[in-house]
C-alpha cells in the first residue's frame, strides 16, 4: 500500500481507512518511544548520582554499589528499544511512502547503534567485580563510555533531526482530527 501525498483526501474505503489509522497509530507509538530516550538518560544520571559511593575498603559495600549500578543501567534500557523496533517494523509493513520509510529506517539504524553502545556499557559494568581496584574498574568502563560519548553526541543530533523531519511530514500526512 502506498500512502497518499500530503493534502490528498483520505480514502473512504473502510479497509484503506483502517490501514491508514493503523499506520498513524504505529507512527505515534514510534515517535513516543523515540522521545522517551532523553528523559530516561536524565533519570539514569540522577539515579547514578543518588547511589551512595562505596567504601573502597569494604568488599560488601563495593558489591552493593555494583549491584545498584547494574540495576540502574538495566532499568534505563527498559522496553523502549523493543517498542521502537516493533513500531518501526509495523510502519515498514504498512506503507511504501518513502518520505516515511526512509526516515524510519534511518531512525531504526541510529537507535540500534545507540542500543548497542548502551548494551556494551551495560556488559562492561556487569563484568566489574567488587574486588577490582577503582583504577581497574575505571579502565574497564573507559572504552565503552568514551565510545558512547564520541559516537553518541553526533548520533543524537541525527536522531533529533530525523525525528523532527518525520514528525513534520506526518503532521501534514495525518492532519489533526478535531
Amino acid at each position: 500500500m502506498s500512502c497518499a501525498a500530503p493534502g490528498a483526501a483520505r480514502p473512504t474505503v473502510t479497509g484503506m481507512a483502517d490501514a491508514d489509522e493503523e499506520l498513524e497509530t504505529h507512527i505515534r507509538g514510534f515517535l513516543t518511544a523515540l522521545n522517551e530516550r532523553l528523559p530516561r538518560d536524565k533519570v539514569l544520571r540522577q539515579r547514578m548520582k543518588a547511589i551512595r559511593r562505596p567504601d573502597r575498603t569494604d568488599a560488601e559495600d563495593r558489591r552493593r554499589y555494583a549491584e545498584e549500578t547494574q540495576a540502574a543501567l538495566t532499568e534505563s534500557l527498559g522496553d523502549m528499544y523493543e517498542r521502537i523496533e516493533m513500531h518501526g517494523s509495523a510502519i515498514a509493513l504498512r506503507t511504501a511512502d518513502r518520505e516515511i520509510t526512509t526516515r524510519v529506517n534511518k531512525l531504526l539504524k541510529l537507535t540500534r547503534e545507540e542500543r548497542a553502545d548502551a548494551q556494551h556499557l551495560h556488559a562492561a559494568s556487569s563484568e566489574i567485580t567488587p574486588d577490582q581496584s577503582r583504577a581497574d574498574q575505571l579502565r574497564a568502563l573507559a572504552g565503552p563510555i568514551f565510545r558512547g560519548v564520541v559516537r553518541g553526541l553526533p548520533r543524537q543530533r541525527k536522531i533529533e533531526r530525523a525525528t523532527t523531519d518525520l514528525s513534520a511530514y506526518c503532521l501534514l500526512r495525518f492532519p489533526f482530527k478535531g
